[in-house]
């Protein structure tokens, strides 16, 4: 059983690098990934038909909650014989009227190869949000499923 699992839980040594020291302001500092995946679980109760975008999302016909489908798909980084990956990216974002956020984008890839064959699954599937600058809770609203297979 091979199973990679590739996660960004902070800041490369590069990045750590350029943000400011002691009492400077707190919101330049992204989210860490552990952050962002706390905010995110947090908010496990949002039902999927509340988001547009989560409509039509889910690992089985049961899921009806935001954490049925993140508890779903990260089961997937389990599968034998599969590479799996968790990426986590973020930027910032200012909305129409100049307030700074945070977009947190997680993103959970799945490929398997069948065994004796050349078939290959490849799947992606996650979440992306908003936080605004200086906290670390999400905003609701701004919730989306995102996903390729």
């Amino acid at each position: 059983m091979m199973i990679l699992f590739i996660a960004c839980f902070g800041l490369g040594k590069a990045a750590r690098a350029q943000l400011p020291v002691g009492n400077a302001d707190k919101n330049n500092v992204p989210p860490t990934a552990q952050q962002a995946l706390k905010a995110i679980l947090s908010n496990g109760d949002v039902p999927l038909t509340s988001i547009p975008s989560c409509k039509s999302m889910g690992t089985t016909f049961e899921d009806r909650m935001l954490l049925d489908f993140l508890s779903g798909v990260i089961a997937f980084q389990t599968e034998p014989e599969s590479q799996n990956s968790l990426e986590y990216t973020v930027k910032s974002f200012a909305d129409e009227k100049g307030k700074l956020f945070w977009q947190c984008d997680l993103l959970l890839n799945f490929r398997a190869e069948a065994v004796g064959d050349s078939d290959i699954t490849l799947a992606s599937n996650g979440v992306k949000f908003l936080m605004p600058r200086g906290s670390k809770k999400l905003v609701r609203r701004s919730l989306m499923c995102t996903g390729t297979g």
